[in-house]
């Protein structure tokens, strides 16, 4: 008996029974009525007497004003005109007026000068081309070209010399001085102390002091000290009733049923009845009559279009095949000798195969010498 065997004792509770609420569709026996509520709450008007009641909604005309609207506005009243100065006069930021000139222009241009016109009765003859390269037939080309003949070859004949050129980057063999035409031309200055920036001053829109802490905020609302209010928790509306549910509901108080001289109306929708014909159906329909029968002629015997039917071999199968007769396996034939009183298979006919296993059908008391493997 542990603890919490001993604080926690298993309670026996009846099971209770799941509750199912009826179905709210039910089926009635007598007709619905024609009186509805909507029926007798808007009867039908008359047409002819009829007027459409009178909407509340205000009609919006407008109107216009008899009095003028002041052109004195508030912007105006705030702001005065101003007047600006008169513009001062500048000579030196004057701009010269276009004027045309009053000579006419000059019609010897640059274009007539640099190029004389030339008279339309004279047209320059043609000049085409002379053909230099046509070739005799049979002479060879000439060993005289222009090239050779501008420039001439040296006298001794040989080739002159490449010209190189001087490389004027050489690496020093000694070290680097460390006086240079920069050091030279700007000295330093030693123990110079660095001048201190020139900032712009701050301007700060809050002040150097500590903010303020009583704020407009905090002064208009003060923290009122009163105890946590509990919690408003809203409560369910759906609740399971403790008692049956009535069955005077709203819709049966206020349609009670009359079963007594209800007369139910009369359905106009026609009743269908299956009548059966008296008379049978015509067999000659319109296709028949349209389209004959054809009559197939009799079908020809072709003797050659005969297939023959399978029969069975009556003489068994081979079982010397090409595999064994090929591939004999290993070891040694020997033949044993006939039993005493037998007759050799050797007298049997040709047409008689695997003899030793028919003896009784084959050869009457007729055996094959049978061969045993030796590995």
């Amino acid at each position: 008996v542990t603890t919490s065997r001993h604080d926690y004792v298993a309670k026996t509770t009846p099971k209770r029974y799941k509750i199912v609420p009826p179905g709210h569709m039910h089926v009635h026996s007598a007709p619905f009525e024609k009186q509805t509520m909507n029926k007798l709450s808007y009867s039908c008007p008359n047409m002819a007497s009829f007027e459409p009641a009178r909407s509340c909604k205000p009609l919006r005309e407008y109107e216009r004003p008899e009095i003028p609207m002041q052109s004195e506005t508030t912007t105006k009243l705030s702001y005065g005109p101003i007047c600006p100065p008169p513009k001062e006069d500048v000579p030196w930021a004057r701009r010269a007026c276009y004027q045309p000139p009053d000579v006419p222009m000059d019609n010897e241009t640059t274009y007539k000068k640099s190029f004389m016109p030339g008279c339309a009765n004279e047209r320059a003859k043609m000049v085409l081309p002379y053909n230099n390269l046509s070739v005799p037939a049979g002479s060879g080309f000439e060993s005289k070209t222009v090239y050779k003949e501008s420039y001439h070859s040296a006298t001794c004949g040989e080739r002159p010399p490449a010209i190189r050129p001087v490389a004027n980057l050489r690496v020093a063999e000694q070290r680097l001085d460390d006086d240079t035409v920069y050091k030279t031309s700007f000295a330093t200055h030693c123990h110079a102390e660095r001048p201190a920036a020139i900032r712009p001053r701050p301007a700060p829109l809050i002040g150097d002091g500590p903010m303020q802490e009583v704020t407009t905020q905090r002064h208009d609302f003060v923290c009122k000290g009163q105890a946590k209010r509990d919690p408003i928790v809203p409560q369910g509306s759906l609740k399971m009733p403790t008692g049956r549910v009535e069955s005077a509901t709203v819709n049966r108080l206020s349609y009670p049923a009359n079963k007594e001289n209800i007369v139910p109306t009369k359905s106009c929708k026609p009743i269908l009845v299956y009548k059966r014909p008296e008379e049978p159906m015509e067999s000659d329909t319109t296709q028949k009559l349209s389209y004959m029968p054809v009559c197939l002629p009799q079908k020809e015997h072709y003797p050659w279009a005969q297939r023959a039917r399978y029969q069975p071999p009556n003489l068994p199968m081979d079982s010397d095949t090409v595999q064994k007769l090929s591939y004999a396996p290993p070891g040694q034939y020997i033949e044993e000798p006939c039993a005493s009183g037998a007759v050799c298979c050797q007298s049997c006919s040709p047409a008689a195969v695997n003899c030793c296993a028919n003896v009784d059908t084959a050869c009457s008391g007729v055996s094959y010498p049978r061969a045993a493997i030796v590995k």
